[in-house]
């Protein structure tokens, strides 16, 4: 059997200068980043260039422990997020168990019409919400899309026409475009790509939880029919924004 040959490569430490180091596979640590010492920098524009550090090694303890603090805090407010846009897309729905359409006037092919719409502006917006995440960051643009499509679904308590409910359901479908791959993508940064198969089967149950719980809050905030001269439908939009 041939002899492998240690492998000779320059360390991050010693850019631009002509020492190397030389180093056995055996002697590697279990975990890190120092195989990419020899591989060029991110780009000046790269977001996370000032965490760029490829002789950075850490202990297995410290891995999970970051992954631990990683689901409390960010996997969790992801949950709540989704919950909270779940929430308002089942809205519509259960607003329809409290004739909805009979109080507005309006037909089966004009709530069809409205859900068509919504679907296609939350389709047209997925690539532009990509584009200005990029450009301006998840921090920005994620909090500013949910305080949008809340403060839009908010308003349709106050429908009164045919026009008004179509200008809402694109409104909504606009302001929801693009928010399901933008936390998807947000989580990619934190997360490899074996811890982020079970943390999107996590964030995806919380579709069902939300579906669950939409439907037994709309059974009692649509009792509130009457209260104050409303239609229950309006108490459902008013408080389940």
């Amino acid at each position: 059997m041939a002899d492998v040959e240690p492998s000779t490569r320059k360390t991050a430490s010693d850019s631009g200068k002509d020492a190397v180091s030389i180093y056995q596979d055996s002697d590697a640590p279990v975990i890190g980043r120092e195989n990419l010492s020899d591989l060029v920098p991110p780009h000046e524009s790269y977001e996370g260039k000032h965490r760029w550090d490829p002789a950075a090694i850490w202990t297995e303890a410290e891995e999970r422990k970051v992954v631990r603090i990683t689901d409390i805090k960010l996997l969790t407010m992801l949950c709540i997020m989704f919950f909270g846009l779940q929430l308002d897309r089942g809205n519509l729905s259960n607003a329809l168990a409290d004739d909805f359409l009979k109080d507005l006037k309006l037909s089966s092919d004009d709530y069809n019409n409205g859900t068509t719409i919504q679907l296609v502006c939350f389709l047209a917006a997925e690539f532009p919400v990509q584009f200005l995440t990029k450009r301006f960051g998840f921090k920005y643009v994620l909090p500013t899309m949910m305080m949008m499509w809340g403060t839009v679904s908010w308003t349709q308590a106050w429908i009164t026409t045919r026009a008004g409910f179509y200008v809402t359901r694109a409104l909504i479908g606009a302001c929801e475009g693009g928010f399901i791959p933008g936390t998807i993508l947000f989580a990619t940064y934190f997360y490899t790509s074996k811890e982020l198969s079970v943390r999107l089967a996590v964030f995806w149950s919380t579709l069902n939880v939300a579906r669950v719980i939409s439907a037994l809050l709309a059974a009692g905030i649509l009792k509130m029919r009457g209260i104050g001269g409303h239609t229950g439908w309006f108490w459902l939009f008013l408080l389940g924004m």
